[in-house]
């Protein structure tokens, strides 16, 4: 006798099996027999497959993934690395970085502040989302149209994700490059999602702050550099970088001013108190 339990939603229990669907979930994983020669991989019950590689291969392969993204495969090799990574020299500096909707980072440098330009890659075409969004809710279910309109709208969320994680790349590499220290504040990105209305909790999903962060995190393990996540509760945005008094602000207000005669944008006094919280540790 089988007994099932009732599956509750957004949370992993028992309940009835469910059957991946054709064209849905395109991924699967080779814990082990993947080969690498030049340009081609072995995948088992495959053979050799054509790909185009974006970095060299490093270390004994322990894992593969392979899985579709809107109209591409791609192929994701997971390495057990035993020799030593480089280190890059560079001079003693500490950067503090701010990030926020506004612009999507303020850095704080030993010269002055940053701005670091919010790219908006889901807001440009948010109108091309929402239109293959359309054509995709009037085929009809189960249908080769409807699996067409499908393909084009993951193609183009794809798209979007690539960009940004293009965009990311590029700028964590360089400042974990530049720079021997980098303080920044631990966010709380899925509270916020869910605490803020639905405009700006899109603009907050737009700008991809967990992700750029994390990146930061295993760069600077990668190059031997040093990155200080400062608590969720510090008063970064409230505390004045000049007399260190607290002052209560809103999100509407741009500004800070202080009793002292501190007047700084809000952005930049947050990335100031980071940078000296970092240089105090």
């Amino acid at each position: 006798m089988i007994i099932f339990f009732d599956r509750v939603k957004n949370k992993q229990t028992p309940g009835y099996p469910q059957f991946r669907c054709k064209g849905e979930n395109d991924s699967f994983r080779y814990p082990q027999g993947v080969k690498v020669e030049k340009g081609y991989a072995w995948l088992p019950k495959i053979g050799w497959v054509r790909f185009r590689k974006s970095r060299e291969i490093e270390g004994e392969i322990k894992q593969t993934t392979v899985i579709k993204e809107g109209k591409f495969w791609y192929v994701c090799f997971a390495c057990a690395i035993t020799k030593d990574q480089e280190i890059l020299e560079s001079e003693e500096d500490i950067i503090g970085i701010d990030v926020g909707l506004e612009h999507f980072a303020c850095i704080a440098t030993e010269t002055g502040i940053e701005e670091i330009k919010n790219p908006h890659f889901l807001k440009s075409r948010l109108s091309k989302i929402a239109y293959l969004s359309r054509q995709l809710s009037k085929k009809e279910n189960k249908s080769k149209n409807r699996l067409k309109a499908k393909r084009n709208l993951s193609a183009e969320h794809a798209r979007v994700k690539n960009q940004r994680k293009d965009w990311q790349h590029k700028l964590s590499t360089h400042l974990v490059k530049s720079h021997d220290k980098i303080v920044v504040e631990s966010l709380a990105v899925k509270e916020l999602l869910e605490k803020e209305p639905r405009a700006r909790a899109r603009g907050i999903s737009d700008v991809g702050w967990r992700g750029f962060l994390q990146m930061l995190k295993y760069k600077c393990e990668e190059k031997s550099k040093k990155l200080l996540e400062v608590g969720r509760f510090f008063p970064s945005t409230k505390q004045c970088f000049g007399c260190k008094a607290r002052n209560e602000i809103s999100l509407d207000q741009r500004e800070y001013s202080c009793s002292c005669g501190h007047r700084i944008h809000r952005d930049h006094n947050a990335a100031l108190n980071l940078r000296a919280a970092g240089m105090s540790v």
